[in-house]
C-alpha cells in the first residue's frame, strides 16, 4: 500500500493513545482507564495490574482459542510510556499529533504507541474470529526506565498458560529481529569522611575513590574488545561497559563525603554478565577496604537498578518460523543494538521477536513521527496474523508446551 494517500483505518485509534501524556515520569492510569473503557465497550475482557506504588498499571487481554484454551499461542507486547520531551525543539505541540505530509508526529508514535493503537483497534475482530490458538495482549508501563513493568507482569502473563510466539512491537520497519544487547545499569554510592582540605589526608575523599572506580572501569572497557564474546551482528561487536552521570561533593574546600556514580553494561547475547558483575564488585570491596583502614564507617554500596536480558533467537526458532509469510522480510531475522521487552519474555520461555511499524531512528527525538504506511503494514500484519490464528488446524509453532 505504498503511496495510498488514505489514512489508515486505525489512525483515530492510535491519535487517542497519543494525546495523554504517559512519559514514564508520570501515571499512566489514564491512558489504561481509556483503553480498558474501550476494550470493555468491545466486549473484550481487560485484567489490570497496579505497580506497587499504584502509581503505574499494566494492561493484560486474553482471548481463548475456540474451544476455550488459554496456553500457548500468541502473545502481542507493547509500552504504553514515553521517553521526556523536555529540552527539545518541537515544532508542533509533542501530544496533539498531526498529520502531515503522509506523517502522523507526536510523542511515542514511533516508540510504540501506534503499534498500540493498531493492536487495540483489531482487538474486537480477534475476539469474534474463530481462533486456533488463543492470543494474549500485554500493555506495560516504565519500559523507557528499565522494564519494571514486563517483568512484574509475567506471573499475570503466565498464569494461564504460557504464550508459545511474542511479538514486541518496537519500531522496525515491520522487519523480525531476532536479537539485541541486554542492559544492566547500575548506581554506586561512596559514603567518605568530610574535613577542611587542608587537612585531606586525614578524610576520606568519596569523590577520590569514585574516580578509581571510573579506571577501573575503564580499563575494564577496553579489555572487552580483546577478550570478547565478539557478534558481528552490531555495530559495536561486543559488550559495552560505560559510565554515566557522577555526582559528588560541595566545596572545594571541603573533602567530599558522598559521590554517586552511574554505571552501564551491555552485553552480547552469550556474554555472561554476572562475571562482570562479580569483577566490579570485588574491586569495589578492595577500595572499601583502603577506605576503611582511615575510618570504619565509611564505605560503598552498588545496587543493580535496570536488567534487561540480551535477546538470541531460540534453538527451534519458533516465532520466525511462525512470521514467515506474514511480513515481506528475510527468513534469518534481523538484529538491532537497542534493548526491548523480548529478552524478559525470552527467559519466561516465550519465543519472542521485535516487530513493529516505524523506525528507531524516529524514536526518542524531537518532532517524533511515523510514516502513515508503516501503520497501513502494521494492520495488513495484524489481518494476516488473524487470518492464521484462525486456521482450522493451529500452525505447529501455536502447538502448547
Amino acid at each position: 500500500m505504498t503511496g495510498n494517500s488514505t489514512a489508515p483505518r486505525t489512525l483515530d485509534t492510535i491519535v487517542d493513545l497519543l494525546a495523554l501524556d504517559t512519559t514514564s515520569s508520570r501515571t499512566n492510569v489514564p491512558l489504561t482507564a481509556r483503553i480498558a473503557d474501550i476494550l470493555e465497550k468491545a466486549g473484550v475482557p481487560v485484567v489490570i495490574q497496579q505497580s506497587p506504588d499504584g502509581y503505574k498499571e499494566n494492561l493484560l487481554v486474553t482471548i481463548p482459542d475456540a474451544d476455550g484454551n488459554t496456553d500457548g499461542g500468541v502473545l502481542l507486547a507493547g509500552h504504553l510510556d514515553t521517553v521526556p520531551v523536555e529540552r527539545q525543539n518541537w515544532t508542533t505541540p509533542p501530544f496533539q499529533p498531526q498529520v502531515r505530509n503522509g506523517r502522523l508526529y507526536a510523542r511515542g508514535a514511533a516508540d510504540m504507541k501506534a503499534f498500540c493503537g493498531s493492536v487495540l483497534a483489531h482487538l474486537p475482530a480477534f475476539l469474534t474470529a474463530p481462533l486456533s490458538a488463543p492470543l494474549k495482549v500485554a500493555f506495560t508501563y516504565d519500559e523507557e526506565t528499565g522494564c519494571a513493568g514486563a517483568r512484574q507482569l509475567l506471573d499475570l502473563l503466565t498464569a494461564d498458560g504460557t504464550p508459545r510466539v511474542g511479538i514486541v512491537g518496537e519500531p522496525t520497519s515491520m522487519r523480525p529481529v531476532v536479537g539485541h544487547k541486554g542492559c544492566r545499569r547500575y548506581r554506586v554510592d561512596f559514603r567518605g569522611r568530610a574535613v577542611h582540605s587542608s587537612l585531606a589526608p586525614t578524610g576520606v575523599n568519596a569523590v577520590s575513590y569514585a574516580g578509581r572506580l571510573v579506571t577501573f572501569l575503564a580499563d575494564l572497557s577496553d579489555r572487552l574488545p580483546v577478550e570478547g564474546p565478539l557478534s558481528d551482528h552490531f555495530a559495536v561487536p561486543h559488550t559495552t561497559v560505560s559510565v554515566g552521570p557522577i555526582h559528588g561533593g560541595t566545596e572545594p574546600n571541603i573533602v567530599p563525603n558522598d559521590c554517586t556514580v552511574h554505571l552501564e553494561i551491555r552485553p552480547v547475547p552469550g556474554h555472561d554478565a554476572d562475571a562482570l558483575e562479580r569483577e566490579i564488585r570485588y574491586q569495589l570491596t578492595a577500595f572499601e577496604r583502603a577506605m576503611h583502614r582511615i575510618d570504619p564507617h565509611t564505605g560503598i554500596t552498588i545496587e543493580r537498578v535496570v536488567d534487561v536480558p540480551a535477546l538470541a533467537p531460540a534453538p527451534a526458532r519458533s516465532a520466525l518460523a511462525f512470521l514467515s509469510g506474514l511480513t515481506d522480510d528475510a527468513p534469518d531475522g534481523g538484529w538491532v543494538s537497542y534493548g526491548t521487552e523480548a529478552g524478559i519474555y525470552r527467559s519466561a520461555g516465550i519465543d519472542t521477536v521485535v516487530c513493529g511499524p516505524g523506525s528507531i531512528e524516529q524514536a526518542h527525538i524531537s518532532d517524533e513521527y511515523i510514516e502513515l504506511d508503516q501503520i497501513r503494514r502494521c494492520d495488513e500484519f495484524l489481518d494476516r496474523l488473524r487470518n492464521r490464528m484462525q486456521s482450522r488446524t493451529p500452525h505447529p509453532a501455536l502447538l502448547c508446551h
